[in-house]
């Protein structure tokens, strides 16, 4: 009988089960025939004819548990992890563990019970995966979860599932509370884990006045200051503010002020298909070649309702970009406005309702190679710079400046023509004040 009660405390012990049986059953010779439990557990015992013990029959009511639910899924430099739920049928039986799996590779990773998340190394950044998790228990393994969006880890950030279609950032948010999505009773702390939470075309909302942090969209989606508050970025050496640098993405920056401390730029694109800076500020990118903007690339880009001040290049745009300029100020900036070619492309400005003032050279149009630079001014100031204020010249392909209905004055060289330039005028500007100008304007008439 010592057996056979020791083989019953192992295997209920295997069972994570109490010992604590419910009934005994005995037969005529008082020999022990079944142990039974409250949770439907039941142990039988056959003798043969002469009352050895033959064999034990295990009674065990349970099934497979159902399927956890992903809840979360964030990704890091070359991980991902994985938070679920438990499932609310267990099977009768208490779950051991949960493992989860990657698709594709069929990466894997795993935890006892209880837990509620696992971390799966070893993943290829720039891959997009989807995961999912199963539960297990002693009758065995559950079906799948469903997987939720994929997401892709990478070494510049972290993406996340779900995504939403707007997050938000405060001064007193936590970036942990990406497993709230960011909503707006648990904000997150910095643009840079927001993003990963919405919807490409999504939004990110910094609800009060704090510096956010620098940050590098993946996906389209638009970084945005509530009325009045101050979304800053500050950005120090080795550092730029907002990196673009994914294939057709969209970009909105609205009521940013992103300020240089040593950084490289305020604004960088590199690939994208559009971007849109609206009453931001950018600033103090004021080293050696740093630009308050730099877009390098075919996109298109505008600009409304910002100044850009104090920075070595206000902003530099080439690579085949066209770009919309309007309402907004350049003050301060080695070189306001700069634009130039690229092989086979041509580059395009329209400068509107804007001025340029107290800097180096106002608006320049460049061209070194067999692609085209070009610039359009209408109803725009460009006064008081010590070098030039607007200029045209190229050593290969073309560079063009247009002027209408504009004012150059107070400059040091009012318009400079270089070689291979052009300077066309409709006849309608005001040209005054400066101290000297070099080449002609080319009279065009308005069509």
């Amino acid at each position: 009988m010592k057996n056979l009660i020791g083989l019953l405390v192992a295997f209920l012990l295997s069972l994570g089960q109490s010992c604590a049986a419910d009934s005994y059953t005995y037969d005529a010779l008082s020999r022990l025939t079944r142990v039974a439990f409250a949770n439907g557990i039941a142990i039988d015992y056959v003798y043969d004819a002469m009352g050895n013990l033959l064999s034990t029959i295990n009674t065990i009511p349970f099934s497979p548990s159902d399927a956890p639910t992903v809840t979360t899924v964030t990704t890091g430099n070359g991980s991902a992890t994985i938070s679920f739920t438990a499932p609310a049928n267990n099977g009768g039986s208490p779950i051991i563990s949960y493992t989860a799996i990657s698709s594709p590779s069929g990466f894997t990773g795993s935890c006892l019970a209880p837990c509620s998340s696992i971390t799966i190394n070893g993943l290829t950044n720039g891959t997009a995966y989807t995961f999912t998790v199963t539960a297990t228990n002693v009758a065995g393994t559950s079906a799948s979860s469903a997987a939720l969006n994929s997401v892709t880890p990478s070494a510049q950030g972290i993406d996340h599932a779900p995504r939403v279609p707007r997050a938000f950032v405060a001064s007193y948010g936590l970036d942990s509370n990406i497993t709230f999505n960011c909503d707006t009773a648990h904000p997150c702390r910095t643009f840079y884990t927001a993003i990963a939470v919405v919807n490409a075309d999504g939004e990110v909302v910094a609800v009060d006045s704090a510096a956010y942090g620098v940050v590098t969209p993946t996906r389209s989606v638009s970084l945005t200051a509530a009325p009045g508050v101050y979304a800053g970025m500050s950005v120090f050496p080795g550092a730029t503010g907002v990196t673009i640098a994914t294939p057709g993405v969209n970009v909105v920056l609205r009521g940013l002020t992103i300020n240089g401390q040593g950084g490289d730029s305020g604004i960088l694109m590199s690939a994208g298909a559009k971007l849109s800076i609206e009453n931001c500020v950018i600033s103090n990118f004021n080293g050696v070649n740093q630009h308050g903007v730099f877009v390098n690339t075919a996109a298109t880009v505008r600009m409304v309702d910002t100044i850009v001040r104090d920075n070595s290049v206000g902003i530099g745009v080439q690579g085949g970009a066209t770009a919309a300029i309007s309402k907004s100020k350049f003050l301060g900036n080695d070189s306001g406005i700069l634009v130039q070619s690229a092989a086979g492309t041509t580059t395009t400005v329209a400068v509107s309702n804007t001025v340029v003032t107290g800097g180096g050279t106002g608006i320049e149009a460049f061209s070194g190679t067999s692609g085209n630079a070009r610039i359009n001014i209408v109803r725009s100031t460009v006064t008081n710079n010590t070098v030039e204020g607007i200029v045209a010249s190229a050593t290969a392909g073309t560079a063009s400046v247009t002027l209408n209905k504009s004012m150059v004055s107070g400059n040091a060289i009012g318009f400079y023509k270089g070689t291979g330039g052009t300077l066309s005028s409709l006849g309608n500007n005001t040209i005054t004040d400066n101290g000297s100008n070099t080449g002609a304007l080319t009279l065009i008439t308005p069509k």
